[in-house]
């Protein structure tokens, strides 16, 4: 009988469900969208000691951040800014000193490229958009350095 159990046990397939991450958002023009990348990331890693990666790792992680926040972005006159990240306001002058201005962070460490989804949705995946097309925007030191649409 213990041999049957576990040979039917053994042969049941297990499913697994993961929820999908809120990515961070995006304002463009007047349009907030879902980023399938987190700028933020790369700050907190190599910072680990700095009052703003400390306070991030110890909010509360739900099934929908596993990184404990979610920020806001924003590109303005060909710069990118932390926008919000769901802490206080001191936290934010603490952890960026000179780079944070008028309430807002200049994303001077942000040296990659961010793509985003653009047009008419493709799938119903909560784990990722997919649209018609999708915009490349490449940053050096949080400077926009080129933009490029792509039909998918």
């Amino acid at each position: 009988m213990k041999n049957i159990i576990i040979v039917l046990f053994l042969l049941t397939p297990i499913v697994v469900f993961a929820s999908p991450q809120f990515g961070d958002r995006f304002i463009i023009n007047n349009d907030t969208i879902l980023l399938n990348h987190y700028p933020l990331e790369s700050f907190i890693e190599k910072n680990k000691s700095n009052p703003l990666s400390i306070e991030l790792r110890k909010n509360d992680i739900s099934l929908y951040t596993v990184r404990g926040y979610q920020a806001t972005w924003k590109i303005h006159n060909d710069s990118l800014f932390l926008i919000d990240v769901g802490v206080d306001r001191k936290i934010l002058e603490l952890g960026f000193g000179k780079h944070y201005k008028n309430g807002v962070v200049f994303a001077y460490w942000f040296k990659e490229k961010l793509f985003i989804p653009d047009g008419e949705r493709l799938n119903n995946n909560p784990y990722w958009n997919v649209c018609k097309y999708e915009i490349e925007y490449l940053f050096k030191k949080g400077k926009l350095k080129k933009r490029r649409t792509y039909l998918i």
